[in-house]
């Protein structure tokens, strides 16, 4: 809501003489951490700045916006990679879609550069992916490693993208007893019939209250966050 009055004032805090820490201190406050933070492409490129520019330590820039030394680390190397590989593809700077960084802070995944390299692919094949909406949702680019191991899912995915080559993939047999399906088996399965629900199941799903299925679903949802982060929890020690 508008305040009343002239606004030919308004009260302000001048800071003279500053040096350059703290001036990267408070942009970084007011950015990253701040009721309006920057999207994840900017912020890695200011990460990126502020490490090889002005050059930082990475304990400096922790103690300014939070986080581990591997997520910094991660998103400056996301920036580098989208930099070096994405925006050469692109006939002009309007091109440049940053929604797509994330992307590449999933290319960082070590089973994922590890599976470029295992079938003789490179960063700029990755980048060409991406750009070509071969990696479409972005969320596929996990799915590399599984993609590229199967013979049929691999061609399929270098003619029709990520989305097509997951179809092909083996999922459970109706016939497999739910309680002897692996986890694997039945994420794959889950996830397969969240991609294809209908529109109008998802709209019955969020009118319906006191859902015996809608309340199964947010039990689900609770199970398998608690488990990855149990599982990010540990492989980050």
């Amino acid at each position: 809501m508008r305040q009343k009055g002239t606004w030919d004032t308004i009260p302000a805090l001048l800071y003279e003489n500053m040096g350059a820490e703290t001036i990267e201190s408070i942009r970084l406050q007011a950015h990253l951490v701040g009721a309006r933070p920057w999207d994840p492409y900017s912020k890695a490129k200011y990460l990126d700045y502020l490490r090889n520019i002005q050059h930082l330590t990475f304990a400096q820039i922790i103690d300014f916006c939070g986080g581990n030394r591997r997520e910094v680390e991660n998103y400056i190397q996301a920036y580098q990679d989208m930099e070096g590989y994405y925006r050469p593809l692109l006939d002009s700077d309007q091109d440049f879609d940053h929604t797509r960084f994330s992307a590449f802070v999933e290319l960082q995944a070590g089973r994922i550069t590890d599976a470029l390299l295992s079938h003789d692919y490179t960063k700029a094949d990755f980048a060409k992916w991406v750009h070509d909406r071969r990696l479409h949702p972005l969320n596929t680019v996990r799915h590399i490693p599984r993609i590229l191991q199967n013979a049929r899912s691999h061609e399929v995915f270098l003619k029709e993208g990520a989305q097509e080559a997951m179809r092909v993939l083996d999922v459970p047999s109706v016939g497999v007893p739910l309680a002897e399906a692996t986890l694997e088996q039945l994420a794959r399965a889950l996830c397969r019939r969240i991609t294809s629900l209908e529109y109008g199941d998802m709209l019955r799903l969020r009118g319906e209250t006191g859902s015996e299925e809608k309340d199964v679903l947010f039990d689900a949802k609770d199970a398998i966050v608690g488990l990855c982060e149990d599982i990010a929890s540990s492989s980050n020690t």
